[in-house]
């Protein structure tokens, strides 16, 4: 989505955490939170997960070219550790 790509890492940044990551195989996933969508996607390998919000989503609408918020719940996500392996939960507030 145009609009979101337009905040977040320039390429050379991106490109920097790669290299990061790269270097430290102990890094198996990277979580962020409040982007007002869930967003799961890959970089060097490991899995990138961007939660959503507890106020409000954007809709999803790859034409847009400014904020809309969608009918979404808000929510947030869970994360824990089951045999050794990282499990998220999305949970929806109401």
């Amino acid at each position: 989505m145009a609009l979101w790509d337009a905040i977040g890492l320039a390429s050379a940044d991106r490109d920097g955490l790669r290299a990061v990551i790269e270097r430290h195989p102990q890094v198996r996933s990277l979580v962020g939170g409040h982007f007002h969508r869930t967003i799961a996607g890959e970089l060097a390998g490991r899995t990138v997960l961007a939660v959503p919000s507890t106020y409000a989503q954007s809709l999803l609408d790859f034409t847009l070219g400014q904020l809309e918020l969608a009918a979404e719940p808000a929510a947030f996500a869970l994360h824990t550790v089951v045999g050794g392996e990282l499990v998220s939960h999305n949970q929806p507030v109401r």
